[in-house]
């Protein structure tokens, strides 16, 4: 537009055509703008997506972390009985009554 101007009066066809190629250039940021925001739309969602997915996996592993707790601890509780000689799991003698063989 300066190139078509001289000094400072411009010719009535250098207006017109300087409006014009600002629209345009409005109109191409306007794009771009358009396609950034579409863009971070798309990219929260997916974010989303991975934090719910995360979440569940948290927990999963919390259940699994306690299942396994509860299994230690049994295994712990089983084995402290098997040491035991008091234990109703231990051998014990069996009597035969007379008759029964």
């Amino acid at each position: 537009m300066a190139q078509s101007c001289s000094s400072r009066a411009c010719s009535s066809s250098a207006i017109p055509d300087g409006l014009e190629t600002i629209v345009t250039e409005v109109q191409e940021i306007k794009r771009h703008v358009c396609a950034i925001v579409e863009s971070a739309q798309e990219q929260s969602s997916g974010l989303r997506q991975i934090n719910t997915a995360v979440n569940q996996l948290d927990q999963d592993t919390q259940k699994n972390a306690a299942t396994v707790e509860e299994a230690m601890a049994a295994n712990y509780s089983l084995a402290n009985e098997v040491r035991t000689p008091e234990s109703s799991h231990s051998a014990k003698t069996i009597e035969f009554l007379p008759g029964d063989k």
